[in-house]
């Protein structure tokens, strides 16, 4: 079988190794080059990076929807088109080429959370399960027949990233499932998505991580593991920026009355050289912490180089 994999980010290194162990990737299709860093050096995606390992010819069009690219695709003449965090919509015409298709994961149980932020939604919305998404490709956003799915039952404790890369990993198996059975001649059953049950999530700005101290100490606690690595939580305090990169709820706390955001005093010997933050409901302690400019540190070492006084205010 022909398989052509299109893909860019790490955590879509594992499912290509997987695939190329199983069947052999005849081709890889990956975003460009980018400039990064201080030096703005080209960087290749770590797909290119892998593909370049396990010696897949690969490509690079800077867009699908040319002529150029689709006698790209032609030439190439796959037999299916395995998409895994490509990065943009796949025209129609190219959607056509392969003979079974373009089948796609995404990292949600379709038609829920649907778009660009799914992983991170799941976790900021703390929805009790998620899961991951066999699909066929159409023209829409992630609105194609589902050909397979799994869940996954949070526990709370997930960053984005981890769970993203989770999710991936058992998406591999519902790919080398699929064709396996396609190699046999057996054609999944596809489910259409039902509209009415769709929900879209959309791409997380810079403004969305500046932390509400408003809000219940559980629900600012999801936040700082939604929003790894981007966009980050962060509140100020005496004019400069601060990142909170790591906390837990207190429930062994009484609540404060407080206003919100407020840093309290530490009256039990076991919290010492802790940060709690009172929030709208319930208390946080803020355990890694990154003052601007700076590394990221304990909540024990920031306070040897910043003291906190209790009665100031997180804004």
């Amino acid at each position: 079988m022909n398989i052509l994999f299109m893909g860019t980010p790490l955590y879509a290194v594992p499912v290509l190794q997987q695939l190329h162990a199983e069947f052999g990737i005849s081709g890889v299709i990956t975003a460009p080059d980018k400039k990064s860093g201080r030096s703005l050096n080209l960087m290749p995606s770590p797909i290119k990076v892998e593909a370049q390992v396990l010696d897949i010819p690969c490509h690079q069009p800077s867009s699908l929807r040319n002529i150029k690219s689709k006698n790209l695709i032609q030439r190439l003449n796959p037999d299916v088109i395995v998409v895994v965090a490509y990065g943009l919509l796949i025209p129609l015409d190219i959607l056509n080429v392969p003979q079974f298709g373009c089948i796609n994961l995404h990292p949600s149980l379709l038609p829920l959370l649907r778009g660009p932020s799914p992983v991170a939604d799941a976790i900021l919305n703390r929805h009790s399960k998620t899961g991951i998404t066999l699909m066929q490709l159409d023209e829409g956003m992630d609105t194609g027949a589902i050909i397979n799915q799994r869940n996954y039952v949070l526990n709370y404790t997930e960053t984005t990233p981890d769970l993203t890369f989770k999710l991936f990993e058992v998406g591999g198996d519902l790919i080398v499932e699929y064709l396996n059975n396609l190699s046999k001649g057996i054609l999944p059953v596809k489910t259409p998505q039902i509209e009415s049950a769709s929900s879209i999530t959309h791409k997380h700005l810079k403004e969305h991580g500046e932390i509400d101290w408003h809000k219940s100490a559980d629900s600012i606690e999801s936040q700082l593991r939604a929003f790894v690595p981007w966009p980050g939580s962060t509140t100020r305090w005496k004019n400069k920026s601060i990142k909170i990169i790591q906390g837990r709820v207190t429930p062994e706390l009484p609540p404060s009355n407080s206003t919100p955001g407020t840093i309290l005093p530490v009256t039990d010997s076991k919290f010492k050289n802790r940060i709690l933050i009172c929030t709208g409901f319930g208390i946080l302690e803020i355990e890694k912490i990154q003052l601007e400019g700076k590394k990221v540190m304990s909540a024990s070492e920031f306070l040897r180089g910043y003291p906190l006084l209790p009665g100031s205010i997180f804004k």
